[in-house]
């Protein structure tokens, strides 16, 4: 499993999406509690789009820093192994996983960003995101579990980007596997897994839209 699975999959989420947080919650938190979002609003007509840019502004740095961080973790990584003489990995196989933390990394602060023109308070924002993937979506599963809904259990959102970063994860250990299997906390493969992942996203930003239109018309 590479440092990227390990990292995102032990934590629930990466550390570099929370690392992102404050970029990502901060412009329009502030905005909106400091009253400064008129400025705004007065530069741009159209209001919505003011939005939008936040959350293609979010969504780009998020994919810059996945692939930046990406690059020099491998970087890192060749040169230990070159300077102790020994093998390097396949490089392909990490490609998937990469390809699933890049993916998490551009909806990151999309939902961020979204929640936080619901919340409008950026403090809340971060620990509702940093609790929910921890502790909150386990507890609903549980209690899916115990309602006897276990098919909706392993379809919730974060558990599914977890699943889009655990790709290649079956090349463990099989002894490894049931523990891997219980932190991911999803049963969705890895293309499921970001399909779903990303609707999540999308529905967030629509709603996160809606909220920011209508502080707009108060």
């Amino acid at each position: 499993m590479t440092a990227v699975q390990l990292d995102a999959v032990t934590l629930q989420i990466p550390l570099s999406a929370i690392l992102l947080l404050p970029l990502a919650t901060g412009p329009i938190t502030t905005e909106l509690t400091r009253g400064t979002a008129r400025t705004t609003w007065l530069t741009l007509a159209d209001r919505p789009t003011a939005f939008c840019g936040k959350l293609l502004i979010s969504a780009a740095l998020g994919g810059a820093g996945a692939l930046v961080g990406a690059a020099l973790t491998a970087l890192a990584m060749t040169t230990t192994l070159a300077l102790t003489g020994r093998p390097h990995p396949v490089w392909g196989q990490t490609l998937p996983s990469l390809l699933g933390y890049t993916l998490f990394m551009i909806c990151w602060p999309v939902i961020a960003t979204s929640v936080a023109a619901l919340v409008r308070n950026r403090a809340a924002t971060a620990m509702l995101l940093v609790l929910w993937p921890l502790l909150g979506e386990r507890i609903t599963a549980l209690l899916l579990r115990v309602a006897r809904l276990d098919v909706l259990a392993g379809w919730l959102p974060f558990g599914a980007g977890r699943a889009a970063m655990a790709e290649g994860a079956d090349t463990l250990p099989q002894t490894d596997r049931p523990l891997v299997d219980t932190l991911v906390g999803s049963d969705l493969s890895a293309g499921p897994g970001a399909a779903l992942f990303l609707a999540f996203t999308v529905v967030a930003a629509v709603v996160g839209a809606r909220s920011y239109r209508a502080e707009n018309a108060s």
